[in-house]
């Protein structure tokens, strides 16, 4: 298989892998959520806002490091590979522990702290299998990482509803996560053999050489998550488990669409990492693939999602999520449904934002975003501690759509710098009017089923952008290109 098939392939794989990770997260948010209630729902988003904090910590930026090497010619994938595993698997009992440690003295509940614990073994076994998916992502077999990730998911899904069934509360749900994230590592462990043996390696030149890669990257990663989970903690220390359900909802669906653009650029990574390398003139047309292709993809999204929030919230999550509220502005009550409205549209900054983070770790200019994040965090916090005593989870929102605004700018001006690229925006124009004629066409036909609806956008949508030409035939095959 040429190199071109094999990174189509590897895309391809992961989209139908987060097609299927995605359906299991569906049904394991339906079930949460109308067994869990708006407070039990709030309860558990806590949680993992919390310890997702805790995570990055664990990490460091140290996968982006991993991959970056391996994928250079003459390193030694197993030295490198078992040596940053071994880091990180240190690294993370110690952050994991520190964070339930710390959670005692905080003003949570009793099944939240234990929860945190709990949760926080389960990321553990995630940190150490993202080490792994580096591995088939550098040999270009993701399909085996896809594997490992469908069957953890459908092992925390199966669990999980065994544990909703026998009516054993929250806290067994989070066990349903351990075992779920265990199996999908130790999957990955027993495929990831025929590439390399794993074993415990410490080399501390390496580990202090690796550190040193990996800190401003990690820097980066903890402020990126800062701005992206603190609304959900410090709503949960302001207003209680009532108000993060009903922002939990809207937030997960948030979570699962940023992933797209992420998949997308994870694929292409090696191709313009090359480039930017060799100096390759072909650079500049990669880049214009990558942001036609994500913009095509964003505006739908973003569109679709305004006009269809009520649904989709119900939907996903049930009819309580519809009507819960516990803010009103201008005599309406504000629920999970207009927290969605405000949010998808931080998810379409995200689609070109994640391209120039990417182009940032590309160009070995992480330390350059550094101050930018400090000042996007700044913004965050303090915007989020002013408006949420008063807007909640609407308040908590906005916010963040603005805070993914400034990243967008930022990341945008530090590539800029450096590659001096001048995107042509036909196909922005052609996708943004596709985008509207479809949201237009699907509110004004009204209340027909959720799917009935997401199928007559994607038709509308679909019949323009090829009628005006905005997509081609071979827009990512020669993307994705080698020579």
């Amino acid at each position: 298989m040429s190199y071109t098939k094999k990174i189509a392939y590897n895309t391809i794989v992961q989209y139908i892998g987060k097609i299927a990770g995605t359906a299991i997260s569906l049904v394991l948010i339906a079930a949460l959520t109308r067994y869990l209630g708006v407070s039990g729902y709030g309860q558990y988003t806590t949680v993992f806002a919390y310890v997702a904090f805790w995570s990055v910590l664990a990490d460091f930026g140290f996968f982006w490091v991993l991959v970056r090497e391996i994928s250079k010619p003459e390193t030694d994938l197993e030295e490198i590979t078992n040596n940053i595993l071994t880091l990180r698997t240190i690294m993370g009992f110690i952050v994991f522990l520190a964070g339930y440690i710390i959670a005692q003295f905080l003003h949570y509940d009793a099944i939240i702290k234990l929860g945190i614990g709990t949760i926080g073994f389960a990321w553990f076994w995630q940190t150490l299998n993202s080490t792994l998916v580096g591995v088939f992502q550098s040999k270009l077999r993701m399909d085996k990482a896809v594997i490992t990730e469908v069957v953890g998911k459908a092992v925390i899904l199966a669990i999980a509803l065994l544990m909703i069934r026998a009516n054993l509360g929250l806290t067994y749900i989070f066990i349903a996560y351990m075992a779920g994230n265990l199996v999908n590592f130790l999957l990955s462990a027993l495929l990831a053999n025929q590439y390399l043996h794993l074993k415990m390696r410490f080399n501390f030149k390496m580990w202090k050489d690796i550190s040193i890669m990996a800190f401003p990257i990690g820097i980066s990663l903890i402020l990126n998550l800062i701005y992206f989970r603190i609304d959900t903690v410090i709503l949960s220390l302001l207003k209680g488990n009532f108000d993060v359900g009903i922002y939990g909802a809207p937030y997960k669906i948030l979570e699962i669409l940023i992933m797209l653009p992420t998949l997308f650029m994870g694929a292409v990574f090696p191709v313009l990492t090359k480039y930017y390398a060799e100096k390759s003139e072909k650079l500049n047309g990669a880049i214009q693939k990558a942001f036609d292709f994500l913009i095509i993809l964003a505006f739908p999204v973003v569109f679709g999602v305004f006009v269809l929030a009520k649904p989709i919230i119900g939907f996903v999550a049930g009819a309580d999520f519809v009507s819960a509220s516990s803010l009103n502005l201008f005599g309406m009550p504000m629920t999970a449904v207009n927290a969605l409205q405000f949010l998808i549209l931080s998810v379409g900054f995200s689609f070109i934002s994640t391209m120039y983070y990417y182009l940032v770790v590309i160009l070995d200019k992480q330390k350059d975003i550094i101050k930018p994040y400090i000042v996007v965090v700044l913004f965050n916090v303090i915007a989020n501690f002013i408006v949420i005593p008063q807007y909640t989870y609407i308040g908590a929102a906005i916010v963040n759509t603005i805070s993914e605004l400034m990243i967008l700018i930022f990341t945008f001006s530090i590539v800029d710098k450096v590659i001096k690229t001048s995107l042509n925006l036909g196909v922005l124009t052609k996708a943004f009017i596709g985008a509207l004629v479809m949201a237009l066409v699907v509110y004004f036909v009204g209340n027909i089923n959720l799917f009935y609806s997401i199928g007559l956008g994607a038709l509308i949508y679909l019949v323009f952008i090829f009628a005006t030409k905005a997509i081609q035939k071979d827009m990512v095959l020669e993307l994705l290109k080698k020579e």
